[in-house]
Order: C-alpha cells, then structure tokens, then sequence
C-alpha cells in the first residue's frame, strides 16, 4: 500500500493488518525527524515497510534505509551503468530487491545478475484492474471515531464527530 507522510503520521494506519500490509513509502515523502521516529514507531509495532521508486541514494532514503524491509528501485528511470553502484550501495545492507518496470527479458536478466530478488514489470505482465469495496461514508465516521479516542480524544472532540452524522447520532 503507497503511503505518503499525511498517512504515516495519522493513526488511522494503526487499524490497518500490519501482518498483511507492506507500506510502501512513496519517493516524494521527505525523512523528517519526526517521520524517521513515526517509522521506527510503527516498525516496532510489526509493520513492514518498502521505498518506492527509488532512484538514486539520496539523502531521504539514507535517512530510511535502515527501517525498510524492501527497496523498490525503478530501472527505467536508472542507467543501465548505473545500476550497478546503486545496487550496491543499497544491497549490501541485508535489504530485499525489487526491480520494478522490468519491460524486456534483457532487463529481467540484468537485475537477476545484479542481486535483485523481486520483480515487476509489463515482462510479467500487464496491470489487472481490481474491484473492491468502497469504504461507506458512515464507516468513515467510525474509523475517524476510532482514531479520536484511541488518541485520549477529550469528551467534546467525539462529541462533535458523532454529530457530524445523524446516522451515527440516531443508532446511539
């Protein structure tokens, strides 16, 4: 699941099956200090986590590298000679490999010698689109209810939520 720095620091991922989930932490996400904590914080709670996109070793991935399980590099958008020095500076830190954008079988042959250990791309396949539930406004009210007093929310804070929807309102 792609994640972004408004998702990693609100509580609502708390609710999500950290056991079933990996948060993908998505290139645009910057490594503060306070996100850095947020990660390790929910890395102890058994969360797992990848870096999408990454395409060279900046500075927020070597603030991040240490707390993901899995390192999504994008090979379109590396040189082929660079690739190499990239996968080395971030394999060898005990990281899984996922070489995403794979298009040819040339590619796919080149990131297997290189060390990569998971692959995406149209080689293997061309996206599904998938169908799925859509989240309920009125569950919505709840998960946000959830949130606020698994937050130590004070009385008239969830007072307000509640009378956001009549729904809600109306079973209590």
């Amino acid at each position: 699941m792609n994640v972004d720095d408004i998702v990693l620091m609100s509580d609502f991922v708390r609710f999500l099956p950290h056991d079933k989930v990996i948060l993908e932490i998505l290139e645009t996400v910057k490594a503060t200090p306070a996100l850095v904590a947020r990660v390790a914080e929910l890395k102890g709670f058994g969360f797992t986590f990848g870096l999408d996109d990454v395409v060279e070793e900046s500075d927020d991935v070597r603030k991040l590298v240490d707390l993901v399980d899995i390192i999504k590099v994008d090979v379109q958008a590396v040189a082929a000679a660079d690739l190499p020095k990239l996968v080395a500076a971030l394999g060898g830190r005990n990281k899984k490999l996922l070489a995403e954008k794979v298009e040819t079988v040339e590619e796919f042959e080149m990131c297997m010698a290189l060390g990569f250990e998971y692959f995406q791309g149209y080689y293997f396949a061309r996206p599904a689109i998938l169908s799925g539930k859509k989240i309920a406004p009125s569950e919505l009210v709840i998960l946000r209810l959830l949130d606020l007093i698994n937050s130590d929310a004070d009385n008239g804070e969830i007072e307000r939520a509640v009378k956001r929807d009549a729904l809600i309102s109306l079973n209590l």
